[in-house]
């Protein structure tokens, strides 16, 4: 295995154990710095576009460079011509790059394209004594921008789902019926606010089967009209596809408490159980 190689393995063990929950901005600067020291560059920076017009330099050695601000003129045409592979230059064309003084006195660079959230950013990395840029090289550099770009992937894909989810979880905490969900897998369930006062749990969010199972057979215990409860669930047990009409329950307490209670199955390739609702009546 040739140096370059091992090194190859040892980005792909680093970067296993990134927490894909953290975004860009942080996991970049970390690929940058394993980096610099993997194939020592005298030039490494982040170029990151910010509009047509501009530009930004960021994680930036030489530091004077440091959040300069540049005219990314044709930089994404270019990186498209590229088909947005790694670009090696052994010798630096003259006047023919887009990159302009930032490159000025080096003798080779490399290019690394990448995508985050849509937006345009590339690493640069400049050597002041020619390189050879040998094959296991080329596949050293290749492999991290791949490996980089998929990382920043799964980063977007999961930051766009906890956004979503916290929509979700907004407005089911919000309604004002008590919503309950109960997996018939084994996972945890899950109550809104309004469901763990009702069912006396310490949170909203998510619960195990055998707390929200005790939780509900506390509540049950707590019936009035236990035997027309008791029969109306027969009937839904029996039929569990429809669900009940004006099951009404009466529960006990300081003061007598009357819920019109719906139980709906839900069934995906996610989702196995049934998602309970209980609406007071004034």
């Amino acid at each position: 295995m040739s140096n370059w190689e091992r090194k190859a393995v040892l980005f792909m063990d680093h970067t296993s154990k990134w927490d894909i929950a953290n975004d860009c901005e942080a996991f970049v600067p970390f690929a940058m710095e394993w980096l610099r020291g993997a194939v020592e560059p005298y030039l490494i920076l982040q170029v990151i576009t910010e509009d047509s017009y501009t530009a930004r330099i960021k994680n930036a050695t030489p530091s004077f460079l440091e959040d300069l601000a540049v005219n990314p003129g044709h930089l994404g045409d270019y990186i498209k011509q590229h088909l947005g592979e790694v670009i090696f230059w052994r010798d630096i064309p003259k006047g023919t790059h887009v990159f302009g003084d930032l490159l000025s006195a080096l003798s080779s660079a490399v290019v690394i394209p990448l995508t985050c959230k849509g937006q345009l950013r590339v690493i640069l990395l400049g050597w002041s004594v020619p390189q050879l840029f040998d094959e296991s090289f080329r596949v050293l550099l290749s492999m991290i921008k791949s490996r980089i770009n998929s990382v920043l992937e799964q980063s977007s894909v999961q930051q766009d789902l906890h956004k979503t989810l916290d929509r979700f979880s907004a407005i089911l905490h919000t309604v004002p019926q008590a919503i309950i969900f109960i997996d018939n897998s084994g996972f945890a369930g899950w109550v809104n606010e309004r469901a763990a006062v009702l069912l006396e749990l310490d949170r909203s969010g998510e619960h195990s089967p055998s707390e929200l199972s005790a939780a509900m057979g506390a509540l049950r215990a707590k019936l009035i009209n236990k035997e027309d409860v008791n029969r109306q669930a027969a009937e839904i047990f029996n039929n569990p596809d429809v669900a009940p009409e004006n099951w009404i329950w009466e529960i006990s307490g300081t003061e007598t408490r009357r819920y019109r209670v719906s139980s709906l199955p839900l069934k995906s390739r996610q989702l196995n159980g049934s998602l309970w609702m209980f609406e007071m009546l004034r």
